[in-house]
């Protein structure tokens, strides 16, 4: 998409997976990439727990296993984020969601994160147990916690998460 709009930088804004595919792009075009502003970037995931999540994912338990995970993604979620979330979530297919999720757990972002070297601002949830281990990995990343949210920060705190990305916006060095 880059290449076909004929940009020659651009700033990364990724959730979760999409997370993790802006890392993955910085890493392999640094030079385009002038910031990078994550939220709920996921670390990869034990071998054994990907087998476990995933044989779960296989088995009769599908339905109850992601509804459970939802449930827990979509805690402290305004009413209305979590009503798009379960309508959308009810149009994925099941394999589909066994592929994005194998995908996901599977890939480690710390390797790509390491060959960018430009800004890069992480936001998360206040219970995100990732964050103590992004800030030893990257201490000199910024971190954003943000209070009473879902796993959505952008949809359930649109008008802060607009400011948090105004702000970092323009704080970039002008290429």
């Amino acid at each position: 998409v880059v290449d076909s709009l004929q940009l020659n930088h651009v700033i990364l804004v990724g959730h979760n997976i999409g997370a993790q595919a802006a890392v993955a792009y910085a890493a392999r075009f640094p030079g385009k990439v002038n910031g990078l502003l994550l939220i709920g970037v996921p670390l990869k995931t034990t071998a054994t727990r990907v087998t476990k999540i995933m044989d779960q994912l296989e088995s009769e338990q599908y339905d109850s296993v992601t509804n459970n995970y939802l449930n827990y993604l979509l805690m402290n979620a305004q009413p209305p984020t979590a009503e798009i979330l379960k309508e959308g979530f009810s149009k994925l297919s099941k394999n589909g969601v066994r592929k994005m999720v194998r995908g996901a757990l599977q890939y480690d972002p710390v390797p790509a994160l390491r060959k960018y070297t430009g800004p890069v601002m992480m936001l998360s949830t206040a219970d995100d147990n990732a964050v103590a281990t992004w800030q030893q990995l990257f201490p000199k990343n910024n971190y954003r916690s943000i209070e009473n949210s879902s796993h959505w920060i952008q949809l359930d705190r649109p008008a802060l998460f607009n400011e948090i990305l105004r702000k970092f916006l323009m704080e970039l060095p002008r290429s």
